[in-house]
């Protein structure tokens, strides 16, 4: 009967180291997005795409000029 109060007392121990971990892992995720996300130049972000205006005007349908 010891055994198995000490296999329980091992389980709920490893149970609070691990919720203790989990914890700080969650801490460090939020402390980490909180700084914002990507920089600039980073990932996708590095070629942004610049929105051009067009050098030539439209063809519409049904217009003549």
């Amino acid at each position: 009967m010891e055994s198995l109060a000490a296999l329980v007392d091992l389980l709920f121990t490893l149970g609070q180291v691990a919720s203790l971990v989990f914890a700080v892992y969650g801490g460090g995720l939020a402390f980490s997005h909180a700084q914002g996300l990507l920089q600039e130049g980073e990932g996708r972000f590095e070629h942004r795409h610049v929105r051009r205006a067009r050098l030539a005007p439209r063809d519409v349908a049904g217009m003549t000029s």
